[in-house]
């Protein structure tokens, strides 16, 4: 985040993982839990995520397009 200049608030933590999730909670920024790619864990995350995605197209319309 230092090197983009920006702040926790501005950031999102996308991952396919549980792995990914729990790194973007205990970085104190929102998440994205993905599983459209083919080696995804599976519809469930230990952790919640902030927002949670199976079709990229929704990703982009709900997250990169708002």
């Amino acid at each position: 985040m230092n090197t983009l200049n920006c702040s926790p608030q501005e950031a999102l933590f996308v991952g396919d993982s549980h792995a990914d999730i729990e790194a973007g909670k205990r970085a104190n920024v929102l998440t994205a839990g993905v599983n459209w790619l083919d080696h995804s864990h599976g519809s469930e995350f230990l952790m919640k995520p902030d927002y949670e995605f199976s079709r990229i197209i929704d990703f982009i319309n709900d997250v990169i397009e708002s």
